[in-house]
């Protein structure tokens, strides 16, 4: 750093846990050169996947701080794969300052516990900003456990790749059948508790690739519940959430099955 230069941001987090994990959740789909736009409001990112199959929403807001300040409103462009590396580096109750100055090549982050480490990111030249989510009218929302949708995934797996997510008014469902046999999973409101909101517009339907499912599993190490909402044969947003502090939201296509 440059004595005496402008900070442009600096922000200090109590502890390290929850970026982290929220880094490590974003890093399952985009392992790349990422743009994160800094402003009053807080940290904010969204990224494809290089197939164009999945999406990445992330914001990370500015009561997560200790203390947050901005100079200006600002793309930062930093490479995914090397911040993902100085991350894994953080102890979950590292205490954190991210520090970027004007002009500055670099953003800095300090990691402090009974040591004080000290890392450099580059910055990228000509960052932009990510592509805006589809613009979808959702027919079913259901939030769930985050772990019984991890179940729901895994028990797919065993005989699929893919697996059919149904809902209605009343009822959740993930649904696979292969060669070797068939899961099913079903919640029902009023039944299981692991079903904590239910509603749909219409009947939904829709398949789903399981390797992208899994991926987006990661985030439920944020949240306790996950929200779903699809639309038959549409994309399906899966969100975590932490009040007033940070949303991770994934998109990602439909598996459409032709005869």
């Amino acid at each position: 750093m440059v004595e005496g230069a402008t900070v442009l941001f600096e922000g200090k987090l109590k502890s390290a846990g929850l970026l982290k994990d929220a880094i490590a959740a974003v890093y399952e789909i985009v392992k790349e050169d990422v743009s994160f736009k800094l402003t009053k409001d807080g940290l904010f990112l969204s990224a494809m996947d290089p197939a164009n199959v999945s999406m990445v929403i992330f914001k990370f807001l500015v009561p997560a701080f200790e203390t947050y300040s901005l100079k200006d409103e600002t793309l930062v462009g930093v490479d995914m794969e090397r911040l993902m590396q100085v991350m894994k580096q953080a102890g979950s109750s590292d205490a954190v300052t991210i520090k970027m100055e004007k002009g500055a090549a670099n953003v800095s982050l300090v990691f402090r516990d009974n040591s004080t480490r000290r890392f450099q990111i580059p910055l990228l030249n000509n960052p932009s900003e990510g592509r805006k989510p589809p613009n979808i009218t959702f027919e079913a929302t259901a939030v769930l456990r985050s772990d019984v949708l991890a179940q729901g995934v895994s028990d797919a797996e065993v005989f699929s790749d893919s697996v059919i997510l149904m809902a209605d008014k009343t009822r959740f469902s993930m649904e696979t059948a292969g060669e070797m046999g068939k899961s099913t999973l079903e919640l029902e409101k009023g039944r299981d508790d692991a079903l904590v909101e239910i509603s749909a517009e219409a009947p939904a339907k829709a398949r789903y690739a399981v390797d992208y499912l899994k991926k987006m599993l990661k985030g439920a190490k944020l949240a306790e519940n996950v929200r779903l909402q699809f639309k038959t044969d549409f994309p399906i947003q899966v969100e975590y959430a932490v009040t007033d502090t940070l949303q991770l939201k994934f998109v990602l296509a439909p598996r459409i099955e032709t005869d």
